[in-house]
């Protein structure tokens, strides 16, 4: 992929060949194929454990519970917001590969996670699988318990590609 450059008047990046002639683009675009179309933002989905109960994920007030709830309402492009607290999931949560480009954002403070942790119940289990591209990961501490396998997984029969994983803590 060549960088962000101006040659002759044409600013932007790219990735292969192409043509373009009096093109501009005042937002990004998802070229997939044959399509062009904008990039969607999707929905924002909170998640927060210290509530009493789990409710539409809508807004802070009706957040829910449990991050995996979170990643089950979660669509292409969607972002989940955590509120801090420690987060034991039953199982390993798993991002479909009908997610592409979900972002899950953890609280920070000057790129490192504060009062954040995520791990998964079942010891032996990873905590987090990608199936999908483009995805974000930030600003959580996972928790690689005793036994444990991965904080991430890139699924095994899956390549993973732009995957963004940063601001991120891995203990054991």
């Amino acid at each position: 992929m060549s960088s962000f450059n101006k040659v002759g008047g044409r600013y932007g990046m790219h990735s292969g060949s192409g043509r373009f002639k009096n093109m501009q683009v005042d937002q990004n675009m998802l070229i997939q194929g044959n399509a062009i179309g904008p990039m969607s933002s999707g929905d924002t989905w909170y998640v927060d454990k210290n509530v009493n109960a789990s409710g539409s994920g809508k807004t802070w007030d009706s957040a829910f519970k449990t991050l995996t709830e979170g990643v089950a309402a979660a669509k292409s492009y969607d972002t989940i917001i955590m509120g801090r607290g420690y987060y034991s999931e039953a199982a390993t949560i798993t991002i479909a590969s009908t997610q592409r480009g979900l972002k899950i954002i953890g609280p920070t403070s000057g790129g490192v996670p504060t009062s954040n942790g995520l791990s998964s119940a079942t010891s032996g289990d990873d905590i987090l699988v990608i199936n999908a591209d483009d995805v974000e990961i930030s600003g959580i501490t996972f928790w690689c318990l005793t036994n444990g396998k991965d904080g991430i997984d890139i699924g095994a029969d899956y390549d993973g590609y732009n995957n963004w994983i940063h601001d991120c803590c891995f203990l054991t």
